[in-house]
């Protein structure tokens, strides 16, 4: 009976946000592991419209949650539940939806009358650490009453990476599977760099960007140390042009054109869908972020891409971060320190310019690579022995 049962399970996923694929990226990968463990499985997803496109990409089933229509809304998710009652509900990045599930004409009080099982699903562990949330300099008091919604949770699971997979409290599973991991062959290389026309020899350098991260509110009494960030990065980005085809990845090209001062080498593609972005990892020597905490980041280290991540860890500073440019640099100390993500993807204080060209230059002339490569394997090895679904057969 209990197999019976498993058998018709329904996961439903709940992707709140507008602005950003890091959240429905996390549900994505984790769907396509549950459907591979469970060919049985029912797995749906309810998101905004924006993301309808990368949903029908990746061939998953959805339904649009419609702007303020709390009702429509309300009886779209019941239908689904009513239709399955042996139910799993999956709620993709906690602080997305507290700050956006009013949007959907919902509230968090909606879910405590929830009968089945409900997860929350986020990248890191943050329960009764948000006064450590330091946001553009400041303490954020935003999200001083975001601890209660674990209570309605069964469950908060944690992806790894960036979750530490040694630290022993909270439940945690492998972001992407064995299918998810990009195929870099010195074959695929030479093919992917012949399709856009870059010469086999060239080193081909990744830099990432979002439109949040170059569009989103900036404090005014903030905005002198971005500029000052901005000019770091700038130099670094300029002397990359320097040495290899350079491409900005992601975010408005408009926008990376018209509010960068880079050299005339640097080549600003825009935002690519999930399946392009792959073609741009399988040539791609070195990959820059200034985000320690994006998807796309490890996706692309997990397949075996060298990764520099650029931060302000200064300490005379009180503006730091390891999100730009939101901050978050003590709110993620936790996540950071001991974890062996961060042996893969290595952060460089942008302002110690010396240091950073010294990596770059030991990453490009491929002294680097075979330590990378013992690094990526370990880790893979030690996230893939995790069960998916094993996380689903008990609640808290």
């Amino acid at each position: 009976m209990v197999e019976e049962q498993r058998m018709r399970r329904q996961f439903i996923f709940l992707i709140p946000g507008y602005t950003g694929i890091g959240e429905l990226l996390i549900a994505i990968y984790m769907a396509r592991q549950i459907k591979n463990s469970d060919l049985n499985a029912q797995v749906v997803f309810f998101a905004a419209n924006c993301y309808k496109p990368i949903l029908d990409e990746y061939c998953i089933s959805h339904t649009v949650l419609l702007k303020g229509c709390g009702k429509v809304n309300r009886i779209l998710l019941l239908d689904r539940l009513y239709k399955n009652r042996n139910t799993i509900m999956i709620i993709s990045d906690i602080i997305n939806f507290y700050t956006s599930i009013s949007d959907w004409g919902l509230s968090v009080n909606d879910f405590f009358e929830f009968k089945g099982s409900l997860y929350g699903l986020d990248l890191y562990e943050y329960e009764n650490r948000f006064s450590d949330m330091d946001t553009y300099g400041f303490i954020s008091q935003n999200f001083r009453e975001l601890s209660k919604v674990w209570k309605i949770f069964d469950k908060v699971i944690t992806p790894c990476p960036v979750g530490n997979i040694n630290e022993k409290t909270g439940t945690k599973y492998p972001l992407i599977g064995k299918e998810d991991i990009v195929n870099r062959s010195k074959e695929s290389i030479i093919e992917i760099k012949e399709r856009y026309g870059i010469p086999a020899n060239r080193k081909v350098v990744l830099v990432l960007s979002a439109l949040w991260q170059v569009a989103g509110t900036k404090y005014p009494e903030a905005e002198k140390q971005i500029y000052l960030f901005n000019e770091a990065y700038e130099k670094i980005i300029n002397y990359l042009c320097e040495r290899a085809v350079v491409l900005c990845v992601g975010g408005s090209r408009k926008i990376q054109e018209s509010e960068r001062s880079f050299s005339v080498g640097l080549n600003s593609i825009g935002s690519v869908t999930p399946s392009e972005m792959e073609y741009y990892f399988k040539m791609a020597d070195l990959l820059i972020t200034r985000n320690d905490i994006s998807t796309t980041v490890a996706k692309a280290a997990l397949s075996n891409v060298p990764v520099i991540s650029l931060v302000c860890s200064d300490k005379e500073i009180k503006y730091r971060y390891r999100m730009y440019p939101v901050g978050w640099y003590e709110f993620l100390e936790h996540i950071v320190r001991d974890n062996p993500y961060y042996e893969i993807v290595k952060e460089y204080n942008v302002f110690d310019y010396e240091k950073i060209i010294g990596a770059i230059d030991q990453v490009l002339c491929g002294k680097t690579q075979e330590k990378n490569t013992k690094l990526v394997s370990k880790y893979l090895e030690s996230i893939w022995e995790i069960d998916i679904m094993s996380i689903f057969e008990e609640n808290k």
